[in-house]
């Protein structure tokens, strides 16, 4: 008797992982029995093949085999197991992953109880983290199980697609008999996704059999896999979509719904990946490969319905996204609006709709009245380097209802501002065991409680006193553990000049800033105690220059926190796009300090939601105290050397058994940066000029250097906690910095600057917060930009020996529209009109 399902794996580089994917295959029992194994050595480069012969020779009983080819592809290793597979039904198991206990006998069961016209048996993926060893539905597709195990059909339910065939079970004499194989020129993924659905074509209405207690664990985690690795692969944005998604829609008999969600889905992650603030993987994609892509993208909206891009819901896709792909590509004008915000304190809403291109004319009319737009907003969505669509938003008077005619033509209310969302119901999950081991198993985080305090708090909060001791309280804040920062500033005028404002400065007790603030009279609040839950309570306004969760909501979300808007101070100038990470908070007043700054953020067609409603050119409140210190300095005397952080050190991936110390300690970053500190021609230099070589490594940076090698003696290292850097700057000749925004505060005092960008192609290819915006270093930057260490020494002699040259005279003599000492007055003008 033949076998009833033939297991075809390609294997490449796959050493480390091998084992654990044997041990899953040889204890799934009984079911075994019914299997042929077939591993496909594609060259691999490590011992890969010799641990699969050991494990065959090992285990006699089986039908299994290890063949052999040159370095091909999985496409190609897949191909060749295939041509030999004899078994009645086929999938690929990646040698990576691991198959849970029982998970071949849960097939046979359904391989078993299927009809004929049963074209697919899928297996339920679970997403293991290799790092952590722990097991989650993270999933995109992990909706489909919702109901448990049940037969479905891609005709009625064109959501339930599925792309891989390592999880999937094909029946091999159909595969045969159509002559289908893996595309090998569809790289460097997709090609699975392919094949499987020039099989599913096969069928006027593709059937599959949902099988969630068949328990497929991918391996996701530390680069091991071929999916995440593959966004730094130019062929992902060209050979990917002319070979695979393009040639797949173009050569369909029919282009069912389904059909068209598979593409969707696939692509979109994409996009997704292009809209995260930290680690994009598509943040390095120049502009030329860009153009290719989006040139393809266009051809391939041509074949996707409009209505399906309407309709989809297989994942959550984001409005914003949606309305990209139906406006960039297919040239749709969802002429609707939607009353987007009610702001009943500044009695204003703010009526929103998607567009392609710039009206000439708007009417609003509230109430029956024709009113006029108070502010006004062109958001732009930009996606790998294009921009696809805009929200336009205007905010009008508040009223009950509105009308809006664009360019002559009335845009009805939208009926829901709802976006078709996929039912992400969550499964019910028995222990996941692989080899008779228990893996632990993430569960979605639950709800957390209010706590005790927090209904404390709120029962207080009712007593007379207490509410007249923090009524309408403005709460700031700078970093838990710090401040010296704008808040710090802010709170010393309103504690001086503005005695009428209810302000409470939060800081950790054990903050060394803490006895200076309280030795100063400063009000404080010790972050996280029963006070500081009081004064939130009763807030009407929180003052940050920060803006992390530990600010923003101190004791989660449950506290009741409606009541106050959050202005946020800022720690240095916007110059780089931040708009992916700064969009998403919850700000209702940004303060800025630059004309460029304000123009990139609040004017129209930039990536900022932000407009003049919520934009304030003021200065930050820490320049008044510096521009007072400047004025009473000496002569400068210090050459200061100020890097920014790379995010990367602190949160990237780590090698097996690498130490944050160890991946700091190698990185390009700490020996670049160690080489122009420790050079003898930058000790000259500053002798020369009779300077104190002076190094403020960033505060996140600290425990890092404090862990390296010692600096040299004639190199004085100061911290942002144990020194005042407003005195450093005003003492400051000449500032050297990467990328930060501390160019700007000594710029403020006219001092002049140089960066040091060894790492700028790195830098703004994902791995930190910021992209490339309008401003740039060579363009708009206050000094010279320096890729080397010999070109950054070069600078820096030119910059003390002679006078400032043009164009940074200029660009630094006309950086502020404020040079006074009302930066605090602005602010809490702009704070009150909220």
């Amino acid at each position: 008797m033949g076998a009833t399902i033939s297991l075809v794996s390609a294997v490449f580089g796959v050493a480390e992982y091998l084992p654990a994917f044997l041990k899953s295959l040889a204890t799934q029992g009984e079911a075994l029995a019914r299997c042929e194994l077939i591993f496909v050595d594609d060259g691999s480069p490590d011992d890969s093949a010799a641990i699969i012969t050991a494990w065959l020779a090992e285990h006699p009983q089986l039908d299994g085999r290890l063949l052999r080819q040159p370095n091909g592809g999985a496409a190609a290793a897949r191909n060749l197991g295939i041509a030999q597979a004899t078994g009645e039904w086929l999938s690929t198991p990646d040698p990576d992953d691991m198959l849970a206990d029982g998970y071949l006998a849960e097939i046979l069961a359904a391989i078993d109880a299927a009809d004929d016209d049963v074209d697919l048996i899928v297996a339920r993926m679970l997403i293991f983290n290799d790092e952590y060893g722990r097991v989650n539905t993270s999933h995109g597709l992990d909706r489909r199980f919702r109901a448990g195990a049940r037969v479905t059909n891609l005709v009625d339910e064109p959501e339930a697609i599925q792309l891989a065939t390592n999880s999937a079970f094909l029946r091999l004499s159909r595969v045969k008999a159509a002559g289908l194989t893996m595309p090998t020129d569809v790289r460097p993924t997709f090609e699975d996704a392919y094949f499987l659905a020039q099989y599913l074509l096969l069928s006027e209405k593709p059937t599959l059999s949902l099988r969630p207690d068949a328990r497929y664990l991918y391996r996701r985690g530390q680069g091991s896999s071929l999916v995440q690795d593959s966004w730094a692969k130019p062929e992902k944005y060209t050979t990917l979509v002319e070979h695979g998604y393009l040639r797949l829609l173009q050569s369909a008999p029919t282009r069912p719904i389904w059909l068209q969600n598979l593409v969707l889905y696939d692509i979109h992650w994409a996009y997704l990946e292009d809209q995260k603030p930290f680690f994009s993987r598509t943040a390095w994609l120049p502009e030329d490969l860009a153009a290719e892509f989006h040139a393809r993208i266009a051809q391939l909206f041509a074949l996707i319905d409009a209505d399906t891009v309407r309709d989809y819901r297989v994942t959550r896709l984001p409005a914003d996204l949606r309305q990209s792909f139906l406006i960039g590509y297919q040239s749709q004008r969802p002429q609707t609006f939607r009353i987007a915000y009610r702001d009943r304190r500044a009695k204003l809403m703010r009526l929103a709709y998607y567009t392609g291109t710039d009206a000439t004319d708007e009417r609003v009319e509230v109430d029956g009245k024709a009113v006029e737009t108070v502010y006004t907003k062109s958001q732009d969505f930009s996606y790998l380097r294009r921009v696809l669509a805009s929200e336009r938003s205007l905010w009008v008077p508040l009223g009950k209802t509105a009308k809006l005619w664009v360019d002559g033509v009335e845009y009805p209310l939208a009926e829901s501002a709802k976006e078709p969302r996929a039912a992400n119901a969550e499964l019910p999950n028995a222990p996941v065991r692989v080899a008779g081991e228990l893996i632990e198993y993430s569960p979605p985080a639950e709800k957390p409680q209010p706590a005790f305090a927090d209904k404390l708090a709120k029962l207080v909060n009712h007593l007379p006193w207490v509410k007249a001791r923090y009524r309408d309280a403005w709460v700031l804040i700078d970093r838990e553990a710090e401040a010296h920062d704008n808040a710090e500033h802010l709170q010393r005028y309103l504690q001086n000049v503005r005695k009428d404002i209810n302000a409470w400065l939060v800081l950790e007790r054990t903050s060394p800033d803490w006895p200076r603030l309280h030795r100063d009279g400063y009000r404080l609040v010790a972050h996280g105690s029963f006070k500081h839950r009081q004064v939130m309570l009763n807030a009407s306004h929180l003052i940050s220059s920060q803006i992390n969760p530990e600010t923003l909501y101190p004791f989660g979300k449950g506290l009741g926190y409606e009541g106050y808007r959050f202005t946020f101070l800022q720690h240095g100038v916007i110059h780089n796009d931040i708009s992916r990470w700064i969009n998403p908070k919850p700000i209702s007043l940004l303060i800025t300090s630059t004309q460029a700054e304000y123009d990139a953020v609040a004017g129209e067609h930039t990536p900022y939601r932000f407009s003049g409603k919520n934009t304030a050119l003021t200065g930050m409140a820490r320049f008044d105290r510096l521009e007072a210190l400047a004025r009473k300095a000496g002569p400068p005397n210090r050459l200061l050397v100020a890097p920014s952080w790379r995010r990367w050190l602190e949160k990237g991936e780590l090698a097996p058994g690498q130490s944050r110390e160890e991946l700091f300690a190698e990185s390009p970053y700490a020996q670049a940066w160690y080489e122009l500190l420790a050079s003898p021609e930058l000790q000259a230099l500053a002798a020369a000029h009779q300077l104190q070589l002076t190094f403020q490594p960033h505060p996140n940076a600290k425990p890092f250097w404090d862990a390296y090698r010692p600096l040299p003696d004639h190199v004085e290292v100061v911290y942002y906690d144990t020194h005042d850097v407003q005195l450093l700057l005003a003492e400051t000749a000449l500032l050297l910095t990467d990328y930060s925004s501390i160019a700007f505060d000594a710029v403020f005092i006219s001092r002049p600057v140089a960066y040091y960008q060894f790492d700028a192609d790195e830098f703004f290819a994902g791995s930190h917060l910021v992209r490339p915006g309008a401003w740039t270093y060579a363009k708009d930057g206050f000094g010279p930009v320096c890729p080397d260490l010999d070109a950054t020494l070069r600078a820096l002699a030119a910059l003390l020996d002679g006078p400032l040259p043009e164009p940074y005279a200029s660009r630094i003599a006309h950086a502020f529209p404020f040079r006074d000492l009302d930066a605090r007055k602005r602010i809490v003008s702009a704070i009150e009109q909220l």
